[in-house]
Order: C-alpha cells, then sequence, then structure tokens
C-alpha cells in the first residue's frame, strides 16, 4: 500500500507540477538561429533552434529542441518537444505553448504576466532559479549578444579587471545599473566553476579567483541593463 501511494505522488509531482532548480544548459552550435528581424515556420522532428533578440519561430514539429534568449518569440504546437527560456528585464521572451507532452524550463525570475501561455496536454513544466547558458558553444550565425567566447559588454562604461588576474576579479558597472545581479563563470569545457547571486549596493563586485587554477575562463555577468560575456586569464 506504501508502495502505490509513493508512486502516485509521485505521479503527481511530475505531471501538472511546476518547481523550482538550478538549470544550466549547453547551446548546440548545430542549432539554426533565428534572431533579430528573422522569423520562420518549421515542422521538422529532431531539428535544434536557438531563437534570440526579437526573433520569432512558429514550431509544429515533433522532438525538438529550442532555446529561447534575450526577447526570442516562441509558439509551439509540436509534441514532445524540449523547450529552455531565459526571461529578462529589458527584454520581452515570449512562449506560448500548445501540442502535446512537452517539456519546458523557464527562468522564474522575470516571467511577466501573459509571456508565458500554456495551452498544452501534459506539459512538464520547470521553474529554474536561476537559468543559465552556456554560450561557449554558440549556434552557426550567432546572436546580435553573444559572440561565443569573445568579449560582449552591452553598457560599454562597465568593465571587468585585471587580466591577467591572481586573486581578486574586480567587476564595474555604472551606479544606475546597482541591483539584482548574477554571475557565472566558465572553464574553456563549458563546466561552470564559480556560481554568485545576490543584490549589490555599490557598483563593484569582487570575486574571489584564488582557488581556480591557472587558465582562461569565460566570465558571464548581469545586471539591471548590464551584460558582460568577457574572456578573461588567471595566471600566478
Amino acid at each position: 500500500m506504501k508502495l502505490i501511494l509513493a508512486l502516485m505522488v509521485g505521479v503527481v509531482f511530475i505531471y501538472g507540477t511546476t518547481y523550482s532548480q538550478p538549470c544550466i544548459t549547453t547551446v548546440h552550435a548545430n542549432s539554426e538561429s533565428i534572431k533579430k528581424g528573422n522569423s520562420g515556420q518549421r515542422n521538422g522532428s529532431n531539428d535544434k533552434y536557438w531563437v534570440c533578440n526579437g526573433g520569432s519561430l512558429i514550431l509544429t514539429g515533433d522532438q525538438n529542441y529550442v532555446y529561447v534568449d534575450r526577447g526570442g518569440v516562441l509558439s509551439l504546437s509540436g509534441d514532445s518537444n524540449y523547450v529552455y527560456a531565459r526571461f529578462h528585464s529589458v527584454d520581452t521572451t515570449i512562449l506560448t505553448i500548445a501540442g502535446n507532452f512537452n517539456f519546458v524550463d523557464v527562468d522564474r525570475r522575470i516571467v511577466q504576466a501573459g509571456n508565458y501561455t500554456d495551452n498544452g496536454t501534459s506539459t512538464t513544466k520547470k521553474n529554474c532559479d536561476p537559468m543559465s547558458f552556456d554560450y561557449s558553444v554558440a549556434p552557426a550565425g550567432g546572436c546580435d549578444f553573444w559572440l561565443g567566447l569573445e568579449g560582449v559588454t552591452v553598457v560599454k562604461a562597465a568593465k571587468i579587471y585585471p587580466s591577467p588576474a591572481s586573486d581578486i576579479l574586480y567587476l564595474v558597472f555604472p551606479k544606475e545599473e546597482i541591483g539584482e545581479y548574477s554571475i557565472q563563470i566558465y572553464d574553456l569545457m563549458g563546466k561552470l566553476v564559480f556560481s554568485d547571486r545576490g543584490n549589490q549596493s555599490s557598483s563593484q563586485i569582487e570575486i574571489d579567483v584564488s582557488s581556480l587554477p591557472t587558465g582562461t575562463y569565460a566570465v558571464r555577468m548581469e545586471s539591471g541593463n548590464v551584460l558582460i560575456n568577457e574572456q578573461i586569464i588567471v595566471q600566478r
């Protein structure tokens, strides 16, 4: 009887339930990039798509992988697809889910009313806190905001120094952008080696990198309208 009850609870938890967990995923290099100014309708199966920066995709196929970020718009009516979507305060990422047995991971931090619609059957939705994409493997064609491990800074006044760094790394950004922030550091194999998030009261953040081995790393930081994706070197 206890075993049957446990199984029933497990089924209820998986279907029709949302929950929070850290979610980090790699954006596949062989995915099709649909970005600003582009839109498309696809009905294929077993493909990968990256929808970002104002691009929009209507997808009716099955068993695809879709990554949505930076104001991407996805309308999904196929079955058994995997969707990973980040919502950000400066963007309008929009998901409309239909179809059957789709799997959706979303960043729960900035999911505004009307940005997520689920008309599907047996959608398995996970609220991720935080949702983080590993852009060290970027899709062909890239995105306006991301260039693999090359440096990208949306607000030019933001900076990260020193490089090489030995013990402490400094991230500096405008005072008007002070607030909630998130930081991730990846090695060149795409492994997350440092993660932090919080509320900052000053325009400078210090990161202790003394425990990181000598090498090259990708640093990704967000705060307000600041987005930094820079390559740094740790050296002693």
